[in-house]
């Protein structure tokens, strides 16, 4: 990190690899963290094939918790997984909510495939900005913690 800018990285984790991964690029540039919580319960298979058909229809989840104000800060980092080769509902609800507060962005996401840089542009869409850098994370890589050279690698480019 080249000079001390105020930064928030914010995820969605549905399975626990979105939130490994942000938190450990949180704990990288000594940034805040913050989790998007959604009001829908998306635990066991059913939330799962409902999340996948969610995302597919473009939704947007109602969004729960106060959560930090994007606003604040000079780079906000947003994490999601991919379902169904698209952005989830809670991710899309949070960039949609922060259109306008959001000053620079980068993005990350933790996935099984494809459909991250798919996801990027269409957060970059939303938001309204073209993001500063971006990651793509494999799940495999999360669960080896082969994801820590990437992750290394990303915050060198912020």
């Amino acid at each position: 990190m080249k000079s001390r800018m105020k930064i928030l990285v914010v995820f969605y984790s549905r399975s626990g690899n979105t939130r490994k991964t942000g938190q450990e690029i949180a704990k990288t540039l000594r940034a805040d963290a913050d989790e998007i919580m959604e009001k829908e319960d998306r635990g066991g298979l059913l939330g799962y094939m409902k999340g996948g058909m969610d995302a597919l229809s473009n939704k947007k989840s109602e969004l729960v918790g106060g959560g930090k104000d994007a606003s604040e800060y000079d780079l906000v980092i947003i994490g999601t997984p991919v379902w169904a080769a698209r952005l989830p509902p809670p991710v899309r609800a949070y960039a949609d909510a922060n259109r306008g507060k959001v000053k620079k962005f980068a993005a990350f996401c933790t996935c099984g495939g494809s459909g991250g840089k798919q996801n990027f542009k269409e957060m970059e869409r939303i938001l309204g900005l073209g993001a500063q850098a971006t990651l793509e994370v494999y799940e495999r890589e999360v669960k080896s913690g082969a994801y820590a050279e990437k992750v290394a690698g990303f915050c060198g480019k912020l």
